[in-house]
């Protein structure tokens, strides 16, 4: 018996009952439960960190967002992303002069 098997099933081992990861769709990206939204990741996105921090002496630390039009980035656990239409407007809004203001009152 294979421990890292991708069946679910279960097994007795020197009297302990060891189970096998649960059965996946075996995709690229190695979840053990199948996501609506992997394919999202293919898409025109903006990506954010998980937190951001501005120091309020350095009112140049942005941008915090960035544009991916390649649908190429992938990127690890501390991000975030939206995706979806005429993402340029939003992410040139996030990234404006007047919401870094706003970041600051």
């Amino acid at each position: 018996m294979e421990r890292l098997e991708q069946t679910g099933k279960e097994y007795k081992v020197n009297g302990e009952t060891i189970k096998a990861r649960k059965k996946t769709n075996n995709k690229w990206f190695e979840t053990q439960d199948s996501i609506s939204y992997w394919d999202d990741f293919n898409r025109q996105k903006i990506i954010y960190p998980g937190i951001m921090r501005i120091a309020k002496s350095n009112e140049n630390n942005f941008p915090r967002f960035a544009l991916d039009n390649d649908k190429n980035f992938f990127f690890g656990n501390d991000c975030y992303f939206l995706v979806g239409k005429d993402l340029e407007y939003l992410w040139l809004l996030l990234n404006s002069t007047l919401l870094g203001y706003l970041e600051y009152v």
